[in-house]
């Protein structure tokens, strides 16, 4: 990730993984300052549902 998606910039922010589903994709955006987020996109609907999470080191 790159800030305001900006894909030409050389600072990295983050990173962002998605992952194909039957029925559409889910994202999940990992940032450098700790914050986490997830979302979901159906199929045939615009726009991603976005929740902020939070990463649990396991013990």
């Amino acid at each position: 990730m790159s800030p305001d998606d900006n894909f030409m910039s050389d600072e990295v922010i983050g990173m962002s993984y998605i992952f194909k589903m039957p029925s559409g994709q889910f994202f999940v955006d990992i940032l450098k300052k700790g914050e986490v987020r997830a979302g979901v996109n159906k199929n045939g609907e615009s726009g991603i549902k976005w929740i902020n999470c939070k990463i649990v080191k396991p013990s």
